[in-house]
């Protein structure tokens, strides 16, 4: 397989990143100077189509869960409280949103599957880690902690 630079293919090799790669050849052999010209289409990702503002909506939660640890693990307890507070909300209010929007069925079982995702991290693992860091270290409290993520 041949290609350019950065990886890119020659015309008329298989791209599996890309199906519409075209780059043209020069006349004569590749030379170091030489440049070939390529046109790159556009890679459509089927994910990325599928982000809607209710899955965005979504994946905040996710993230605010996420700073709400990392708070927790620095000991800015107030802000990681105030975190998980914005992360639950978050997850209350994005089924209201999502049902008020008009959306496809693809985007509608991503955004539940997103929504199970956030509801482990926004619920489970984010006040695991807050109660550990603020305090609950002892063997009990770790036990009681570890079943509180399983069961979640």
């Amino acid at each position: 397989r041949q290609s350019v630079g950065g990886g890119t293919p020659l015309k008329g090799t298989v791209s599996p990143f890309r199906g519409s790669d075209r780059c043209s050849l020069p006349p004569a052999p590749m030379q170091p100077n030489r440049k070939v010209k390529c046109e790159i289409a556009p890679m459509p990702s089927p994910i990325l189509r599928q982000l809607d503002f209710p899955n965005i909506f979504t994946l905040t939660g996710l993230i605010i869960s996420l700073l709400s640890a990392i708070f927790a693990i620095q000991g800015n307890f107030y802000l990681a409280a105030i975190c998980l507070i914005y992360a639950g909300l978050t997850d209350m209010l994005d089924g209201v949103v999502a049902r008020s929007m008009q959306r496809t069925q693809l985007q509608s079982e991503v955004g539940k599957q997103l929504d199970s995702i956030v509801d482990v991290c926004s619920f489970g693992f984010a006040p695991a880690i807050f109660a550990y860091c603020f305090g609950l270290q002892d063997i009990f409290s770790i036990t009681l902690l570890i079943f509180y993520v399983a069961i979640n």
